[in-house]
């Protein structure tokens, strides 16, 4: 077992305790994409489902957001 000194965001604990607050994961983003005016409009959903249409397969995605930049 690790100790919380040694987790990073590849363990999924501390993945999901990162994107399920939203500041925190608004700050990670920022970082990651260069944005500092990042805002999002939804929670995130860890371990997401995603079909476009019935007759296809599903996407299992690790968090899924939408921000303010959508379409833009």
């Amino acid at each position: 077992m690790k100790t919380l000194q040694e987790l990073t965001l590849l363990d999924k604990f501390l993945f999901v305790e990162v994107v399920e607050d939203k500041k925190t994961y608004e700050a990670l983003l920022r970082i990651i994409l260069g944005d500092d005016e990042l805002k999002l409009l939804t929670e995130a959903q860890t371990e997401k489902e995603l079909r476009t249409a019935t007759w296809l397969r599903t996407i299992r995605v690790d968090v899924n957001a939408m921000d303010d930049k959508v379409g833009s």
